[in-house]
C-alpha cells in the first residue's frame, strides 16, 4: 500500500510540471493524466486478493465486486438525511397504528366482569387467534367455551385441566363437533347446567346430570325462556318447571306439587322428592340469575338484575338463598303418621285413629282398595 501511493506520488510530481509547461502538454501526457486519476481511484482497494472466494454473505460479494467496477458504484457515502427523514416519518406512523390498534384491543376486552370465568369467555370470544388453550379445572368454563365455541374465531380450543404431575387436555372442538347439535341448541347448555346444579346452584335430588341430559336432548326448548331476559316471565317459570317434571318420570305433570303427590303414595323416601313448587321458585330464580351471568359473558357490559330479586336475600354482607315462602311443614301436618292397618281402620289400633286424624294416601288399607272406616274421631 505504501509502495502505491510512493509511486503514485512520484507520477503526480512529474505530472505537475508537465501541466505548467503548457508546451509539453501533448496528448500523451493527458492521457498519463487520466491514468493516473484513475489509478488515484482505485488506490484504497485493501480487499485481500482472494476475499471473493472467502466471502459467504451474497451481499458483501455484490458491494466487493460494485466497489472495483469504475466509478466507484459500491463505495460507502454519507447518510441521505432526505431518505433518513422519509423513513423515520413512515416508522413513527406503523408505530403509532400498532398504539391505537393495541389500544382499541385492550379497549374490547375491558368489561364490569366479576367473575374470571365470564371474562375468559370474552377473551376467547374477541381473540383473532387459530387455536386456543384455556388454563381451568371448572365444569362451568368448559360449558360456556362448548356454548360459545360457535362466536369465536379459533377453530380448535382445549381446556386444560389436571394436575401438575398428571396433565389433561380437554378437546372443546372435540366436544362440540360430537354432539352434533345445533348452535341454537348449544346455547342453552349454560341454562340446563344451572338448572340441573352447578357452583352456585344445588342439584335435584336423586337425579345426577346424565338422566338429566337424556330430558335435556328431548325437551331443551322448555329452558331457552331461562337465557331470554333478565325479567324472568311466568311461562319461563311454568316451563321449567315442567323440565324438572320430566326428569322425575312424570311426562305429562305441570307442577312438582303434583309430582311429590304420586311419588309419596308409592312411599318414595323424603330425600328423592322433588322440591315443592313454591321451593322450585326460588330454585328457578337463581338458575335464570346464573345462566345470565353466563350468557353475557361475550359482552363487555353485562345487564343483570338486583340478586336479592332472583332467589337470594342480604344477611349482613352475605347472599344467602331463599329456600321457600311456606314454613317447612305446615302446622295441619305436623306430624305425618300412616297406618298399615288390615281391619280397615275400625279399631283404635289404628295409629291414624288414634291420633285423631284421616287417614291418608299413604296408609296401606287405603291404596290397597280396601274401605277405611276411619271417618269419625
Amino acid at each position: 500500500m505504501v509502495d502505491k501511493i510512493e509511486c503514485l506520488f512520484r507520477e503526480y510530481a512529474l505530472l505537475k510540471k508537465y501541466k505548467e509547461n503548457k508546451a509539453k502538454r501533448s496528448d500523451a501526457v493527458m492521457n498519463r493524466e487520466l491514468e493516473w486519476q484513475s489509478n488515484l481511484d482505485d488506490l484504497f482497494d485493501i480487499a485481500h486478493a482472494r476475499a471473493l472466494e472467502g466471502i459467504k454473505i451474497e451481499e458483501d460479494h455484490a458491494f466487493l465486486l460494485a466497489q472495483r467496477e469504475p466509478g466507484r458504484c459500491g463505495k460507502m457515502a454519507d447518510v441521505d438525511k432526505s431518505l433518513v427523514k422519509r423513513e423515520s416519518a413512515a416508522y413513527a406512523r406503523e408505530q403509532n397504528f400498532k398504539r391505537r390498534l393495541d389500544k382499541e384491543e385492550v379497549e374490547s376486552l375491558e368489561g364490569c366482569h366479576k367473575e374470571a370465568d365470564t371474562r375468559t369467555i370474552l377473551h376467547c370470544v374477541r381473540t383473532t387467534a387459530t387455536s386456543i388453550v384455556v388454563s381451568a379445572k371448572d365444569t362451568d368454563i368448559l360449558v360456556m367455551l362448548i356454548a360459545y365455541f360457535h362466536l369465536m374465531a379459533c377453530h380448535r380450543i382445549w381446556m386444560k385441566a389436571g394436575t401438575a404431575k398428571k396433565r389433561k387436555f380437554i378437546q372443546v372442538h372435540g366436544i362440540v363437533e360430537h354432539l352434533q347439535m345445533n348452535p341454537e341448541v348449544l346455547e342453552i347448555l349454560p341454562c340446563f347446567h344451572a338448572l340441573t346444579g352447578s357452583d352456585t346452584t344445588s342439584y335435584l335430588a336423586g337425579h345426577s346430570k346424565k338422566t338429566c341430559w337424556e330430558v335435556f336432548k328431548v325437551h331443551h326448548d322448555l329452558l331457552r325462556g331461562l337465557e331470554n331476559s333478565p325479567v324472568l316471565s311466568n311461562q319461563t317459570i311454568k316451563d321449567a318447571e315442567k323440565f324438572v317434571c320430566k326428569v322425575y318420570g312424570a311426562a305429562n305433570a305441570s307442577s312438582t306439587n303434583e309430582v311429590r303427590v304420586s311419588m309419596f303414595v308409592k312411599e318414595v323416601t323424603n330425600d328423592k322428592l322433588p322440591p315443592t313448587s313454591d321451593a322450585l321458585l326460588y330454585y328457578i330464580k337463581r338458575s335464570h340469575y346464573r345462566a345470565l351471568v353466563w350468557r353475557q359473558g361475550h359482552v363487555q357490559q353485562p345487564v343483570l338484575p338486583p340478586p336479592e330479586t332472583m332467589g337470594w336475600k342480604m344477611e349482613e354482607t352475605s347472599l344467602i338463598p331463599e329456600l321457600s315462602s311456606l314454613p317447612p311443614v305446615p302446622k295441619a301436618c305436623e306430624e305425618l303418621i300412616s297406618c298399615t292397618c288390615s281391619t280397615g281402620c275400625r279399631t283404635r289400633l289404628c295409629s291414624c285413629k288414634k291420633a285423631k286424624i284421616p287417614c291418608i294416601a299413604s296408609c296401606i288399607r287405603k291404596t290397597s282398595g280396601e274401605l277405611c272406616r276411619n271417618i269419625t274421631f
